[in-house]
């Protein structure tokens, strides 16, 4: 459940710090108004609108702090998984070139089955 916990923070934290960008563009942004001709000016923020909030612009620095906490730690427990695994996932990636053997080594000493005697007929 560890790589379904990162994705939802991930998430979070998108969300956060696209809240946090936008509440500090609209607070920067100053338009002067021109005599452009023909031309208009057009500003827009439809693709990355949230919705705004008086609590969550009170909030927002206080959450981004604790859903980055939370994902360092969930990165950190993703590592010690990684590092005490035997075996990996392996993808769909063509590794060789041409059939052959592959051998793995293993602290275990070999265990060879006992070969059944031979039965002589006639």
């Amino acid at each position: 459940k560890l790589l379904s916990v990162l994705v939802e923070v991930d998430s979070t934290l998108d969300y956060l710090y696209r809240y946090d960008a936008l509440k500090m563009t609209e607070e920067d942004t100053k338009i002067t108004a021109g005599d452009w001709g023909p031309l208009s000016f057009v500003f827009s923020t439809e693709e990355d609108s949230v919705e705004q909030s008086l609590l969550m612009d009170t909030l927002v620095d206080s959450a981004i702090d604790r859903f980055e906490e939370l994902h360092s730690i969930c990165r950190d427990i993703w590592r010690e998984i990684e590092n005490n695994l035997k075996a990996s996932y392996i993808s769909d990636k063509k590794y060789f070139l041409a059939d052959g053997f592959v051998f793995l080594k293993t602290n275990k000493p070999p265990t060879v089955p006992p070969i059944p005697p031979r039965t002589r007929i006639g």
